[in-house]
Order: structure tokens, then sequence, then C-alpha cells
């Protein structure tokens, strides 16, 4: 069973929805687990829901490094996500933001993280060390079905290959990163060419002419900010994970044979059928509604798994930061 830890503004707006899903709610000044422990506890025992706005992120600060030495998972509430606020949250590496004062979406979003252990479904391999970005990627990553492996040296990244490599995110700007020594190992090892391969580097930094022309183009179609990368890995993973569903109901009702449906009036179907009306094939079978009534539930699994990081989407134009047609 999951202990709730509430740093609202209004906790007992809450508190009754999550004891009524059965959650244990700790109370200010309990007892908490030692940060020597902390290994030893599941992140997804124990999650926190901290309130931010514009003045109030350098007091939270001191309270998201404190539940994270303990183990605890975050998730932030705001009732606006301003630019302020989820520059905040890259910095902390805090991947869920949700609107306060909306209990039950934030207990639906607590009650999902049971379903992230199951069997990965592949694997990134992620050379960085920014820690805050890693949380983030891990967060989505995971919900998602996705093993994320963290390396810190060239070497480590092509060592971190194995045949389930789904693919690969490198921050070019690493401290100790060799843009050329990475790109003449990666001709070398035949696998690399096989996985996708997405470069990223803070605008900060600058991304050098060196790095273009010195062969990255030949791996990679594009260079983005870490913001597009992390926009870019959710927006991927969530369209993956609603649109299997979609496409097996669309299956189901026989897609695009049954558009006419949607499209239609009901009086220009019928004419249209004509005796074929008559002769539909029953889509309300048990065997049918049950499929269907499965199908709906995994797209709701998978829009209640998205709704933390959807302020992590950014709305962009056609041209990432920097690639074959970017600045």
């Amino acid at each position: 069973m999951k202990e709730i830890h509430l740093y609202t503004r209004n906790n007992s707006l809450y508190e009754s929805f999550f004891i009524e899903a059965g959650y244990t709610l700790a109370h200010p000044g309990a007892p908490s687990v030692p940060a020597r422990d902390a290994a030893y506890v599941k992140p997804t025992d124990r999650v926190a829901v901290v309130e931010i706005s514009n003045d109030s992120l350098e007091a939270c600060s001191a309270t998201l490094g404190a539940l994270r030495g303990e183990g605890v998972r975050v998730l932030c509430v705001a009732a606006e996500g301003t630019e302020r606020v989820r520059g905040f949250l890259l910095k902390e590496g805090i991947a869920d933001l949700l609107p306060a004062a909306q209990p039950g979406r934030l207990v639906e979003s607590v009650a999902s993280m049971e379903g992230w252990d199951a069997e990965p479904r592949g694997v990134f391999v992620a050379l960085d060390e920014c820690a805050a970005r890693l949380r983030i990627m891990r967060s989505v990553s995971e919900r998602f079905g996705f093993e994320l492996r963290v390396v810190g040296t060239i070497d480590d990244f092509f060592a971190a290959f194995d045949g389930v490599c789904a693919a690969t995110f490198v921050n070019l700007g690493a401290a100790g990163f060799e843009i050329n020594r990475f790109i003449r190992m990666s001709h070398a090892h035949g696998r690399v060419k096989l996985v996708p391969l997405i470069p990223y580097k803070d605008a900060c930094d600058g991304v050098f002419v060196h790095e273009m022309i010195s062969g990255l183009n030949r791996l990679a179609r594009v260079i983005l900010s870490p913001e597009e990368m992390l926009s870019f890995l959710a927006g991927m993973l969530f369209r993956k994970e609603i649109l299997g569903p979609m496409d097996d109901l669309a299956l189901a009702l026989c897609y695009p044979d049954s558009a006419a449906f949607a499209r239609e009036s009901f009086g220009r179907l019928y004419y249209t059928l004509g005796m074929d009306a008559f002769e539909l094939a029953n889509l309300l079978g048990d065997e049918d509604h049950s499929r269907m009534r499965g199908m709906v539930a995994r797209m709701q699994r998978a829009l209640v798994k998205a709704d933390g990081v959807r302020w992590l989407i950014r709305e962009t134009g056609r041209v990432p930061t920097c690639g074959a047609t970017g600045a």
C-alpha cells in the first residue's frame, strides 16, 4: 500500500480522495525513512504531492531535495504551468506536473504507477551526466515500459548495446565527450548504425560547426535541445502506447470499410448500405464486446500515464533546433 505525503495549500481537498482509494496518509512530523535506508524502499511505495507556484519555488527546492534523499517519488501540482514552473521542474528533475485542485486526476496518476514494473519492452541507452534530466528520462521511459540504462563514458556507451536496445540518447555537452572519437567508434561498431541515435545539447553550450561536419550527420538527423529531446521522448512513447489499442479497435470494427459510420448521417447510411444494413455482423456479442472494453481500458491507461508529463511536450514548428534544414 502506498503512503502519501501531502505538501499542498489545501491538503484536506486531496485527503479524502486518497483515503477512499485505499492509500495511507503520512501526517506532518511522522517519522521518515533515513536517507541511508532509501535504497531499500521502492520509490512507488511512498509518493509526495508538492504544490508549487512562481512564488514558492525557492522554498520548495529544499523540500524536494529532502524527499528525494528519502527515496520518495515526487509529483507536483500547480494552478498554472508557467515558464518558471516548467524551468523549475527541469532543474529539479521532476517529471510529473498536474493541475491543482483536481484530486481525481491526481489519484489516477498515482495509481497508474503500480503498473510501471512490468517486463520492459525495450531498453534506451543514455550517455549523460545531468542527474535531474536523467530522472525525468527514466520516469518517462519506465511508465511506458522501457528501461533506461545510463552510462557516463563513450566506452561504457558502446559496451551497453545488446539485442533489445531500442534507441540511444547522447548529450554532446557531457564532460569528457569527444565527438571525433565517438564517430570513429560508431563506424567500428556495426550494431550502432541499426539503432536510432538522438543527440542533444544545451544551447548555452553552443553547437559548433565541427559537430555537424564531423560525420555525426551520417548517424543522426538532428541535434536537439534537451527540452526538445524530452518532448520527443514523451510524445513518441505516448503515441506508441495509445495507438496500439486504437489500431486493434479499428481492426475489430473493420476500419476503413466502416469509416462511413463515423462520417455519414443515419439516413445516408441506410440508403447507401441497402439490404446490407440488415446483415451487419454483431459487434456486441460477448467476445467482441469484452475485447473492445479491454482496448478502451488500455487507451484510458495510456492517457492517465501521460497526464503528468504533458507539460514536457513542446508546441513547435516543423524544424528542430539543429538539423538538415534547421538553424
